[in-house]
């Protein structure tokens, strides 16, 4: 994980937290304050110890803005009716036309965590943007975390040659997969957590992919065969909105797959959620098709399971 030496990882110190909160233990991917990446330690999420949200650092210039962006545009909407019909001629399909799009973006709200505002939080000496997001784990006793990076591609229109070259070479499989998994965190009713990391998601082949997902899935018959049913219904809900959806193309964002791996818990016992946006742009009228491609892998997969 450290891309500058170990010799550089033990005199860059990690940043102070306030007493108020803690490093998010179940954080898989992204950054994270355990990578240094050009000289300088990364920031991770942060978890409030007295609630249930978590922080997530906003990133400096366009990424930044455009993951505020979309989180802030699906807050004002998640609550929002629609635009009321009316009008006549030309004016009237213009509030068609507005409130599919609004209906939309109200339907993504529903994949993806609930947004709370920005806040600053000092980290050593100085103070720094955050995120608010709903912690998705919360409802979970012994939550099992899979992160999947979505698309064939996941560099943006805007990747210079280099960045597009270089996210190419990290995963040549993700050509034909149309995803690269990043890993997973599993806690067992015992308090024991077992973990995988992005080389363990590197490792597997195009031939072998379904072997990664049982890997994850390791529950007894009967759990299995619910956390399953969940999983494809709602990867059903998301692939019928993609294919709807003309409005955003999103490049390295995540799937995020949950499940309760405690035989007792009778409440939620698993769901799947979209993460990670600071590469979204407009659709321009056009499919995500680099997007969908992985999706209808993935949902291939889960039908073979």
């Amino acid at each position: 994980m450290d891309e500058s030496g170990a010799a550089d990882h033990q005199q860059i110190p990690m940043e102070r937290v306030p007493e108020t909160h803690e490093w998010y233990k179940e954080q898989i991917a992204g950054h994270h304050q355990s990578i240094i990446k050009n000289g300088e330690r990364q920031i991770g999420f942060l978890k409030e110890k007295r609630g249930d949200l978590i922080l997530k650092l906003v990133q400096e210039g366009v990424r930044g803005e455009c993951e505020v962006q979309v989180y802030t545009r699906l807050a004002e909407l998640r609550n929002q009716s629609t635009v009321e019909d009316g009008g006549d001629g030309d004016q009237e399909k213009d509030d068609v036309v507005v409130n599919e799009n609004k209906i939309i973006i109200q339907q993504l709200a529903s994949f993806v965590p609930t947004y709370h505002g920005l806040t600053k939080v000092a980290l050593g000496n100085k103070e720094r943007e955050f995120m608010k997001l709903e912690d998705l784990t919360v409802r979970f006793r012994c939550p099992c975390i899979m992160d999947i990076k979505m698309g064939k591609v996941t560099f943006d229109p805007l990747a210079t040659a280099e960045k597009s070259a270089r996210e190419m070479s990290k995963y040549p499989e993700q050509q034909k997969l149309g995803f690269r998994i990043l890993g997973y965190r599993l806690h067992k009713s015992n308090d024991d957590v077992m973990i995988a990391d992005k080389k363990w998601g590197l490792s597997w082949k195009f031939e072998n992919i379904d072997d990664a997902f049982n890997d994850y899935m390791q529950l007894t018959d009967d759990r299995r065969t619910q956390v399953l049913s969940i999983f494809k219904d709602r990867l059903r809900e998301i692939h019928e909105w993609f294919s709807r959806q003309r409005i955003y193309h999103f490049y390295a964002s995540s799937l995020l797959f949950i499940y309760d791996s405690d035989p007792t818990e009778e409440g939620l016992l698993a769901d799947v959620r979209m993460i990670d946006f600071s590469h979204t742009f407009p659709a321009c009228k056009s499919t995500d098709q680099n997007y969908l491609f992985g999706l209808n892998r993935i949902c291939e997969i889960f039908d073979r399971l």
